[in-house]
């Protein structure tokens, strides 16, 4: 991801791997059969669509494409040739308020098979057709997993951008750790979940908005605070 400029720069350790899981055909079918717009609920999700798909401006068919977060909009551009509707809060939540604004009544959504909100279970009050597609699998990258315990006792503050990944660090990273670092999160309420699986006493600082930029700035006054003995 592209970091903002920092006085703490961060060490990025792939700990999760995607394995695609999008059935060209079966989202070909989904979309054939009406929708009104497409959902893409990360930047994985646009990876895997193009891969799959070759999917461009033309091949969507000026179907309307809703991008969750900024990184995931970077990624439609680039690589989907589109310009995407980026809900205001980057959420399922946010994505439901959207589709009710423009009064969408079928969207096709691609997800990971591991995500825990469902935005078919949040619009199904209101009438409105879900069609959630797997885009992706996430496994945990375990070859990296012995470096990644070394370092929860050098560095400050380990960031976490979803549940697995919360999880991974709350579990099996954090106990035992011989300084345990401040752990930096997106906001959400399955990452708040796994989050309480972290060892008592764990300080954690929640970004003001889902981006890796905010995510990072936060870490980054967090640790100038504890430095500072705020």
């Amino acid at each position: 991801p592209p970091w903002p400029p920092l006085r703490c720069p961060p060490l990025w350790l792939p700990l999760l791997t995607v394995e695609p899981l999008l059935d060209a055909g079966e989202l070909l079918e989904a979309l054939e059969a009406g929708a009104d717009a497409l959902v893409l609920t990360s930047p994985r999700a646009v990876r895997v669509l193009r891969a799959r798909l070759g999917a461009g401006p033309a091949r969507l068919g000026g179907l309307a494409v809703v991008a969750v977060g900024a990184a995931t909009a970077r990624e439609a551009r680039r690589l989907l040739g589109v310009d995407p509707l980026v809900p205001p809060e980057y959420s399922v939540r946010g994505v439901a308020e959207l589709v009710r604004s423009r009064g969408w009544r079928r969207v096709v959504a691609l997800r990971s098979l591991d995500a825990l909100g469902s935005l078919r279970e949040v619009l199904a009050p209101d009438g409105v057709e879900v069609v959630e597609l797997p885009a992706y699998r996430v496994r945990v990258n375990h070859g990296l997993l012995e470096d990644a315990r070394i370092l929860m006792g050098e560095v400050g503050a380990v960031a976490v951008t979803s549940s697995l990944l919360a999880e991974l660090v709350c579990r099996r990273l954090l106990p035992g750790a011989t300084r345990a670092p401040l752990v930096a999160c997106f906001r959400g309420p399955s990452l708040a979940e796994a989050l309480k699986l972290c060892p008592a006493g764990t300080r954690i600082v929640v970004a003001e908005r889902n981006t890796y930029a905010d995510l990072m700035r936060s870490a980054c006054a967090a640790l100038n605070r504890t430095e500072q003995g705020i």
